[in-house]
């Protein structure tokens, strides 16, 4: 995915995504501000399906940060395999999220919200 960075302090880095913005952690070198980057997407641990809500059939992808902290990401889910590894459709870019507990029927191939207490970007060089 593709990401504007908007502000750096420390290791903590406000971008701005074709999906939405938000203050997410950054592994590697410091990027510049006002620097566009490649990153891959990565939620830290096993979410539980009770932090994932259905969202309907249709919907668009986004990212934001909620005013509690937390960072809120809705997309379409594509697949759920036998280790409960969900892969989340973001538009241009899938991210993969371990789960916990029984995922709900029908629940690949519709859009859900997810909750998470942080969203960590890898730049990448392609």
């Amino acid at each position: 995915m593709r990401v504007h960075v908007q502000s750096v302090d420390g290791c903590r880095v406000g971008v701005i995504t074709p999906i939405g913005t938000a203050i997410v952690t950054w592994v590697g070198a410091a990027p510049g501000v006002e620097h566009d980057c490649e990153v891959e997407l990565e939620i830290a641990g096993a979410v539980p399906w009770e932090r994932i809500k259905d969202a309907g059939p249709t919907g668009t992808p986004t990212l934001r940060r909620r005013p509690d902290g937390l960072v809120s990401l809705r997309g379409r889910v594509d697949d759920i395999d036998e280790d409960l590894v969900l892969r989340l459709w973001l538009g241009a870019t899938s991210l993969l999220i371990d789960s916990v507990g029984e995922p709900p029927l029908g629940v690949v191939g519709r859009f859900v919200d997810i909750v998470v207490d942080d969203v960590t970007l890898f730049p990448v060089d392609y």
